[in-house]
């Protein structure tokens, strides 16, 4: 999946309000941060099968947990947004 600056425009806003991401959303942040699903559950403190639940939307990902893992790549402050 191709993520264009213009489909990424609203993310940091609609997180600061406490909305969840969407697996959609989930994805193209791993995918903006250059990792696989591995190292993406490795940061997050879970699985790499809890981290695929996430992205397929089988399973919510905690709102700290998301916001803390978007800290730590360093995409707290880069618009993503799949939708």
């Amino acid at each position: 999946m191709i993520i264009t600056q213009a489909r990424a425009a609203r993310v940091v806003s609609a997180y600061e309000m406490g909305d969840s991401p969407s697996p959609a959303d989930i994805r193209a942040a791993r995918d903006r941060a250059g990792l696989t699903q591995q190292q993406a559950a490795e940061l997050a403190g879970v699985d790499r099968g809890t981290w695929a639940r996430y992205e397929i939307g089988m399973r919510p990902i905690p709102l700290p947990t998301w916001r803390y893992w978007l800290h730590i790549v360093g995409l707290e402050r880069i618009p993503f947004r799949a939708r």
